[in-house]
C-alpha cells in the first residue's frame, strides 16, 4: 500500500481546524447569526420610512406604535449582534489557541528526536520562525477568517432572500456584482505571486534573526 500522502494547505488547515470542532461549529454559527442582526437595522429603517411616506400628508396619522416597534427591533438586534460577536470570537480564538499549544507540543516532541545533525543546516532563526511565527499563522485563520467567511457567505444569501421577497428582478440584478465579485476574488488568490512574496518575506526575516544572533 501506498503511503498516505500528507495534506498541506487550507486542506490541512481545515484538518487542524476539525480537531476545535466543537468550539468553532458555534463560533461560525454565532458569527453568521451576527450577520444576520447586522442587516435588521437596514430593513427596520426601510420600514420607518416607508411607514412616514405613507403618512406624509397627515403628520397626525402616523403609525407611532409601527415606529416603535421597529425601533425596539433595532436595539434588540444590535444587543444581538454584540453578544453573538463577543460570543464567536472568544470561542474562535480559545480554538485556535488551544490548537496552537498542541501544535507546539508536537513540534517541541518531534525536534527532540531528531538527530543532532539535523540542526547543524538550521539557524535559530528558522527554528524560531516555525516553532512561534509559522503556527501562529494558524490563530488568524482559525479565529479570524474562518468566523468571517461564514459571515460572508450568511451575509448576502441572508440579503438576497429578503430582496427576492420583496422584489425578484432586483434581486436578480444584485446577483450580478456578486458573480462578479466571486470571479475577482478566485482570480487573485490563484495568482502565485502572492505565495511567493510571502516566502521571500520569510527568507528575508530568518536571515535577519540569524545576523542578529551571530552579532
Amino acid at each position: 500500500m501506498g503511503k498516505k500522502k500528507e495534506k498541506t494547505g487550507f486542506p490541512r488547515l481545515l484538518e487542524l481546524a476539525g480537531r476545535k470542532r466543537n468550539k468553532l461549529l458555534p463560533a461560525c454559527t454565532l458569527s453568521v447569526l451576527s450577520s444576520a442582526a447586522r442587516l435588521v437595522p437596514y430593513f427596520t429603517i426601510y420600514g420607518i420610512i416607508v411607514t412616514l411616506i405613507v403618512s406624509y400628508k397627515d403628520v397626525g396619522s402616523i403609525d407611532k406604535g409601527r415606529i416603535l416597534t421597529f425601533t425596539l427591533i433595532t436595539i434588540g438586534a444590535a444587543f444581538v449582534y454584540g453578544i453573538c460577536a463577543f460570543s464567536s470570537s472568544a470561542l474562535a480564538h480559545t480554538a485556535a489557541y488551544d490548537i496552537i499549544y498542541e501544535l507546539r507540543l508536537q513540534l517541541m516532541e518531534k525536534l527532540g528526536r531528531l538527530p543532532s545533525g539535523y540542526f547543524t543546516n538550521k539557524t535559530q532563526g528558522g527554528i524560531k520562525k516555525i516553532l512561534s511565527d509559522d503556527t501562529e499563522q494558524v490563530e488568524i485563520f482559525i479565529a479570524h477568517h474562518l468566523c468571517d467567511i461564514a459571515a460572508a457567505i450568511a451575509t448576502p444569501v441572508f440579503t438576497i432572500i429578503y430582496l427576492f421577497v420583496m422584489d425578484w428582478k432586483l434581486a436578480l440584478i444584485t446577483l450580478l456584482p456578486i458573480v462578479i465579485s466571486i470571479v475577482l476574488l478566485v482570480m487573485c488568490l490563484v495568482r502565485p505571486d502572492k505565495a511567493a512574496l510571502q516566502t521571500e518575506m520569510h527568507d528575508s526575516q530568518e536571515a535577519l534573526e540569524h545576523f542578529c544572533d551571530t552579532e
